[in-house]
């Protein structure tokens, strides 16, 4: 999604090009829990402390473990063993869920 979309602006959290200047936000994790490990933690922290205008974005998910956590030089790793939620695809969530529950 670009940053300066007009879905962005309806939604309110439109970025004006001083903030981010790019066109698009780099790969980050979208939704309610992302898992890192005290190392991730502690280095997104840190590049943090350095980023005082990053912080002011109002799209915490893309600040924190995308911009960040590039910045922290942090890669995302997929752990298989972990549902992953697509939009409008519950069923498939519920697959995986009971698939791990049933196979620990």
């Amino acid at each position: 999604m670009s940053v300066q979309s007009g879905w962005a602006k309806r939604k309110g959290i439109f970025v004006d090009r001083e903030k981010w200047p790019y066109y698009k936000w780099p790969k980050y994790i979208f939704g309610a829990a992302a898992f890192m490990g005290r190392e991730a933690a502690v280095a997104i922290s840190r590049a943090a402390s350095t980023s005082e205008d990053i912080i002011y974005i109002p799209i915490e998910d893309a600040v924190f473990t995308g911009v960040l956590r590039i910045k922290a030089c942090i890669e995302i790793e997929h752990q298989p063993n972990f549902a992953v939620h697509f939009r409008g695809k519950i069923n498939l969530l519920k697959n995986k869920i009971e698939s791990v529950l049933q196979n620990p």
